[in-house]
C-alpha cells in the first residue's frame, strides 16, 4: 500500500517536471502541426492540381548589380541595331531632281497642266510618289521649279551678254538670238513657253509666276542692250529702248510657228532674225547717209 503511494507521488512528479520543460520542437514542425491538412477538392471525375510553390529563392545579385546588367544590355542592343538608311548625298539629290525635272516637263507637256498627276511623274522618274513631295509640296509647286530650273540659265547668259558691251551691234543681236536659238527653240525648253501661252488664260497664277520670274528679267536684260545701242546711235529707232518687247516678237513667233506649222511650212527662222536684226539697225544708216 505504501509502495502505491510512493509510486504515485513519483508519477506526479516526473509529469509536472514535464510539463515544466519547455518545447524544443522546430518551427516546420510548428507550422506543421498549426496549419489543418489541406483538403483535397478532388472529386469523383476531378483531376487533383498540384500545388505550386509559393517560395522565391533568394535573389542572386543586389539591386545596383541589376540595374547595370539592364544599363548594358540596353548599350548591347542600341549597338547591334542595324544601321539606318545612308544619307543621299548631294550629287544623288542633285541628280534625282534632275530626273524629276524630266519627266515632270515630259509629262506636262504631254497631259497638259491640269490633267497632269503626280504619280506619273513619279513612275517616269523612276521613284516612288512621296519622293516628290520632299521636293516640291504640290503640282504647281513642281511646275514653278520646272520653269525656274529652265530659265535660269538662259537668263544669266543673256545678262552676261548685256554686260560684254562695248562690241558691235551685228554683234551683240547675233549673240542674242544665237543664244535663243540654241537654248530654246532647239531643246524642250520651248514645250514650257508653248504651256505658258495655253495654259496661262486659265491659271492666272502660273501667267503671274512666268511673267514675273522670267520675263520681265529678260525684258530688263533687252532694255539694258537697247538703252546703249540707242546711245551710241546704233538702232533704227528710240522707240526699241522704250518697247524691247519689239526685240523678242521674231523669238515668240518661231516658237508658235514652229509648234503649229513647222510640218506644213517649217521657216527659216535664221534668216528671218537676220533680217530682224537689219531691221532694227538699218532705217538709222539709211538717215545717216
Amino acid at each position: 500500500m505504501v509502495r502505491q503511494v510512493r509510486t504515485s507521488k513519483t508519477t506526479r512528479r516526473s509529469g509536472a517536471k514535464k510539463a515544466a520543460r519547455p518545447e524544443t520542437t522546430s518551427p516546420a514542425t510548428k507550422s506543421a502541426r498549426k496549419s489543418p491538412p489541406a483538403k483535397s477538392k478532388s472529386g469523383p471525375g476531378r483531376k487533383t492540381r498540384t500545388s505550386k510553390s509559393t517560395s522565391t529563392p533568394a535573389p542572386s545579385v543586389t539591386a545596383d548589380a541589376a540595374s547595370d546588367r539592364k544599363h548594358q544590355a540596353r548599350r548591347s542592343t542600341t549597338r547591334s541595331k542595324p544601321p539606318g538608311r545612308p544619307k543621299q548625298s548631294l550629287a544623288d539629290a542633285d541628280a534625282k531632281r534632275e530626273r524629276i525635272m524630266r519627266a515632270a516637263l515630259l509629262v506636262f507637256s504631254q497631259r497638259g497642266f491640269e490633267a497632269a498627276r503626280l504619280d506619273e511623274v513619279a513612275r517616269k522618274a523612276g521613284v516612288a510618289k512621296g519622293t516628290l513631295y520632299l521636293y516640291y509640296p504640290n503640282k504647281q509647286a513642281m511646275f514653278e521649279a520646272l520653269i525656274r530650273s529652265a530659265a535660269e540659265p538662259i537668263l544669266a547668259d543673256i545678262s552676261n551678254i548685256a554686260q560684254q558691251m562695248p562690241q558691235s551691234t551685228d554683234e551683240l543681236l547675233a549673240k542674242v538670238f544665237s543664244l535663243f536659238q540654241r537654248e530654246i527653240l532647239a531643246t524642250d525648253r520651248k514645250l514650257i513657253f508653248r504651256l505658258i501661252i495655253a495654259e496661262g488664260p486659265r491659271f492666272p497664277s502660273l501667267a503671274r509666276f512666268y511673267h514675273r520670274e522670267v520675263i520681265t528679267r529678260v525684258m530688263a536684260s533687252l532694255q539694258s542692250i537697247a538703252s546703249i545701242l540707242d546711245g551710241d546711235g546704233r538702232l533704227a529707232s528710240t522707240d526699241l529702248q522704250r518697247y524691247p518687247q519689239l526685240i523678242a516678237a521674231p523669238l515668240v513667233l518661231s516658237v508658235v510657228w514652229d509648234s503649229l506649222f513647222a510640218k506644213i511650212d517649217p521657216l527659216d527662222v535664221d534668216g528671218m532674225l537676220a533680217a530682224h536684226a537689219a531691221l532694227m539697225t538699218t532705217a538709222r544708216r539709211r538717215r545717216r547717209s
